[in-house]
């Protein structure tokens, strides 16, 4: 280096305890140098193993934290899954059962802490149309739902109707970690059912029985009456006798009618059939029909045939009824629209031919629980004795093998829609 040159040093110096860098900055003056400033920058291996001691703590209580978590989470899985009614079963990629919940146990009888860490095919057997669905589990990358299967236990025997599902389950990079088998115990399902189909036959049979009770006193009252009415002595009928025949005469008409309404809705009604034209008998009875005051009926009716082997009463019966409670839900004024077409479905072969009938009001509409009870023998938001009406309707179209299908929604009015099948 010549005399006056600037220089800028950085010397490293190492020790046991730390590192050091001393930087120099000044003139060469010849036989000496001018030192105009110097430094250290020191990296005190002590210093660094405190900071990496401070980051080990703070990762040691974030995992700790995090491992907290993820027990108070399994610990809520687990007891949701044991409260469950689906046995559930998850096994990993060889087999090996990791987890089942209580509900298998209770299904079979075969201890849950036997099962876990076995292969599940020493344990249960899981078959559907004599197919093994838990021989080719290892295999199952997609959702597979099956019905009808029956679940056994290999050591007692003992086995169960069941559907359910097998799924796998994805880690983290797409593999398949685990596969998870789900079986509803379709015994338990159907008791369910059945508790609940006698529950709702209970309820109609009371309402049954209370409304024919009140209707079919009210007309042996009225029988009762004018027989004594009738009562003489002498042998000789009073002077007003003609008036309480004629009032015996339209009590029993009237029990006549429940019963035989009680009947189409029983489907036990004799079915006197012959060939009629349904669009000719509702245009025949619209023009006979006495239209209430408050309504004002608007009518579209197909031109078209519509052929369909029934009893003309039954038809008519079934107008009459709709029409009457259309009627009754329109309240002070309203429009009753009927309207008639034919449907023709593309099946081949043959085509299909539905014939229906909508009958529109713009009363005050139903809502859901009214709706869901509307067909059911005496039920009705009037009065007891009330309620046969839609009972007959319903079992009329069903005599058919038809369906009736109700749009309605409180404050919107109501659609009835029939279908019938024709030829």
């Amino acid at each position: 280096m010549d005399r006056g040159t600037a220089f800028d040093w950085q010397i490293n110096v190492a020790t046991r305890e730390s590192i050091d860098t001393l930087a120099f900055s000044g003139v060469d003056l010849g036989d000496s140098l001018l030192v105009l400033a110097a430094g250290s920058s020191a990296f005190h291996s002590q210093n660094v193993l405190t900071r990496i001691n401070s980051e080990l703590s703070n990762l040691h209580r974030r995992v700790a934290q995090q491992n907290e978590t993820l027990v108070e989470q399994r610990s809520r899985l687990e007891s949701i899954l044991e409260s469950i009614e689906v046995a559930v079963i998850e096994v990993d990629p060889d087999g090996i059962v990791n987890f089942a919940n209580g509900t298998l146990e209770r299904a079979l009888g075969i201890p849950v802490d036997r099962l876990h860490g076995t292969p599940l095919a020493n344990t249960i057997r899981l078959t559907a149309e004599g197919e093994d669905l838990l021989a080719a589990i290892d295999s199952v990358d997609s959702v597979n739902s099956f019905e009808d299967a029956v679940l056994s236990s290999v050591s007692t025997g003992h086995s169960i109707p069941v559907s359910g599902v097998i799924a796998p389950v994805s880690g983290t990079h797409g593999e398949i970690v685990a596969r998870v088998i789900s079986l509803h115990d379709l015994t338990v399902w159907e008791q369910r059912k059945q508790m609940i189909l006698s529950a709702t036959l209970m309820q109609a049979s009371r309402r049954i029985t209370a409304g024919m009770s009140h209707s079919i006193n009210n007309l042996m009252t009225i029988v009762l009456g004018n027989a004594y009415r009738l009562e003489n002595p002498r042998g000789a009928l009073p002077p007003d006798s003609g008036a309480a025949i004629d009032s015996i005469k339209v009590a029993a008409q009237r029990a006549a009618s429940i019963a035989e309404r009680m009947m189409y809705y029983t489907q036990d009604q004799i079915h006197r059939s012959n060939q009629q034209n349904l669009n000719a008998i509702v245009r025949e009875f619209l023009a006979d029909w006495e239209i209430p005051d408050n309504v004002t009926l608007e009518s579209t009716i197909a031109d078209d045939p519509a052929l369909i082997r029934t009893d003309r009463a039954q038809i008519e019966t079934m107008l009459f009824h709709l029409l009457q409670n259309a009627a009754e839900a329109i309240g002070t004024a309203g429009t009753i629209r009927v309207h008639t077409t034919i449907e023709v479905a593309a099946t081949n072969p043959p085509s299909r031919r539905t014939w229906r009938l909508l009958v529109r009001d713009d009363g005050e509409g139903m809502d859901d629980e009214t709706r869901a009870n509307m067909f059911e023998p005496f039920f009705s938001t009037r009065f007891l004795g009330r309620g046969l009406g839609l009972a007959a309707v319903d079992g009329i179209v069903r005599m058919h093998d038809g369906k009736v299908n109700v749009v309605s929604a409180p404050g919107s009015g109501t659609t009835l829609d029939v279908g019938l099948p024709v030829e």
